[in-house]
């Protein structure tokens, strides 16, 4: 992170507009890793001790929509479209536990999707 951030602030010289999406795609890396890890930290908690739900009222539409926000740069990296079907669901749940859910399936169509394809919600 701090590599990429250095680069950004351009400390090793001026760069160009394509050398500086590069650096975006790495800080979006960087923040990808790093909520990864902290899922796996979640989820190690999750099944070694009884963790308290956090229950509250949410649109779960939002929340998709949020976290395909999130992704932006990832998606117009590989060229892929998302076809988002926005039915407008309300939802009570522990929402830091679902955006984890949605992220990681999200994730995993970003990853497994060809360059220009399409990801349906």
């Amino acid at each position: 992170m701090e590599g990429a951030d250095l680069l950004q602030d351009e400390v090793v010289g001026e760069l160009n507009a394509e050398q500086h999406k590069i650096i975006e795609l790495l800080q979006i890396a960087n923040i990808r890793l790093n909520s990864l890890i902290e899922n796996l930290i979640e989820y190690q908690k999750a099944t070694s001790t009884l963790l308290t739900m956090n229950y509250s009222s949410f649109n779960l539409n939002q929340l998709i929509q949020q976290i395909c926000t999130d992704y932006q740069l990832l998606l117009d990296s590989k060229q892929i479209n998302i076809e988002f079907e926005a039915k407008s669901i309300d939802f009570v749940a522990d929402r830091d536990k679902m955006r984890i859910i949605i992220s990681n399936l999200f994730s995993n169509a970003l990853k497994f999707s060809p360059h220009g394809g399409l990801i349906s919600i």
